[in-house]
């Protein structure tokens, strides 16, 4: 049987040859994965940031609905406001109606499965950086949200009671401020988060969808009559609190 030994290097040069055949190769195969890595990663950072920016774009779009409801939210509060102040006057009329803002949450779902998976990282620090701040104004307004629903709970307290005995009186000017701060910092964080997409390329055309009619109902509208507007708004027999 034949035996094919490698065949000896004659000289140094041809040593040099094969070294340099060896290395180049190396590294050729180096360079290929890390060019095949860094397409892997480019592609990753493209998914994470149209996730983002879908997600914020829906979530924020449906903030700016909110922002044709502040005249009649001011409008509201300063009612309950002269309601309290004249709640023992004779002549005093009940409202039948009081409302609530609309509640819209958001879903951050798919920033935080690229957080968890470290995807996020793969994004520029300064990109990473807004994005996130404004998912934290997102997460903040959507807890201001709770907080306002809960006063304006109190608020509602008010329908249809021709008498406000003390301490429901001292409930509902609590609830009166809550509410009020609540709406000042929604107000200022739903601004922000605006402004902060725009800086990040997501804008927004159009004039804002149109939100609940709950808070713009007048308060002597009788309650049947306001959740049956409400719910031909939504399409649906869900009603209100």
């Amino acid at each position: 049987m034949d035996i094919h030994k490698p065949k000896p290097w004659h000289g140094w040069r041809e040593f040099l040859k094969e070294y340099v055949i060896i290395v180049v190769g190396v590294l050729t195969a180096l360079g290929a994965e890390q060019f095949a890595a860094s397409i892997h990663d480019a592609r990753l950072a493209d998914e994470t940031r149209a996730t983002a920016h879908a997600e914020l774009t829906q979530a924020l779009d449906r903030y700016r609905s909110r922002l044709p409801l502040e005249p009649c939210i001011d409008r509201r509060l300063e009612e309950i406001g002269h309601l309290l102040a004249t709640a023992g006057d004779a002549g005093y009329i009940a409202p039948a109606w009081i409302g609530r803002p609309q509640f819209w949450g958001f879903n951050s779902s798919g920033w935080d499965a690229a957080t968890q998976g470290g995807r996020t990282a793969l994004l520029h620090d300064a990109e990473r950086t807004r994005l996130g701040a404004i998912y934290g104004q997102l997460r903040d307004l959507s807890r201001l949200e709770q907080e306002e629903q809960r006063a304006w709970a109190d608020l509602r307290q008010m329908e249809d009671q021709q008498r406000l005995d003390p301490q429901t009186l001292a409930v509902v000017r609590s609830a009166l401020q809550q509410a009020r701060l609540a709406n000042w910092n929604v107000r200022v964080d739903v601004a922000q988060a605006l402004a902060n997409a725009r800086g990040v390329g997501i804008h927004f055309d159009g004039a804002a969808a149109k939100a609940s009619p709950s808070i713009c109902l007048p308060t002597n509208t009788p309650r049947a009559e306001a959740v049956a507007q409400i719910n031909r708004f939504f399409g649906d027999q869900l009603g209100e609190p």
